[in-house]
């Protein structure tokens, strides 16, 4: 089993390739990190991506 994180939708960088920062995501519908926990173990995978979560 693998599992995706998305962190954000909110970025910066407004790549060509990528319609991400278009959509901006709400910090409070973003991912919390108290979530962690919650998280099964035994995970093959787990992908963390998003846009950037520092902007």
């Amino acid at each position: 089993m693998e599992a995706c994180l998305i962190v954000t939708y909110r970025c910066n960088a407004k790549c060509y390739m990528c319609h991400t920062w278009q959509h901006p995501s709400k910090k409070s519908e973003e991912f919390d990190p108290d979530l962690v926990n919650k998280i099964p173990s035994g995970l093959k995978l787990i992908n963390i991506t998003g846009g950037e979560p520092f902007f």
